[in-house]
């Protein structure tokens, strides 16, 4: 006949230790996961200022660029 009773202590201990394990290896996971998504999401909010910045910079670098080459152009001509 089947008798009832309790499994080893050891094996519950273990199931115990390995639920631990599983739960902080889970919340490591959200931690670094609600890192990302607040990084992302910040940039995604701010994407038009983004842009923009971004864009006035390229703006005034081709600004730059085109100045120097009309320097060098006038000095190459007057040569």
């Amino acid at each position: 006949e089947f008798e009832e009773g309790k499994v080893a202590s050891s094996t519950a201990e273990e199931m115990e230790h390995a639920k631990a394990a599983i739960a902080e290896e889970r919340q490591k996971l959200t931690e670094i996961g609600k890192e990302k998504y607040s990084k992302f999401k910040d940039r995604f909010e701010n994407m038009d200022s983004t842009l923009e910045e971004n864009l006035e910079e390229k703006m005034k670098r081709l600004e730059k660029d085109l100045i120097s080459v009309g320097k060098d152009t006038l000095a190459s001509a007057k040569e």
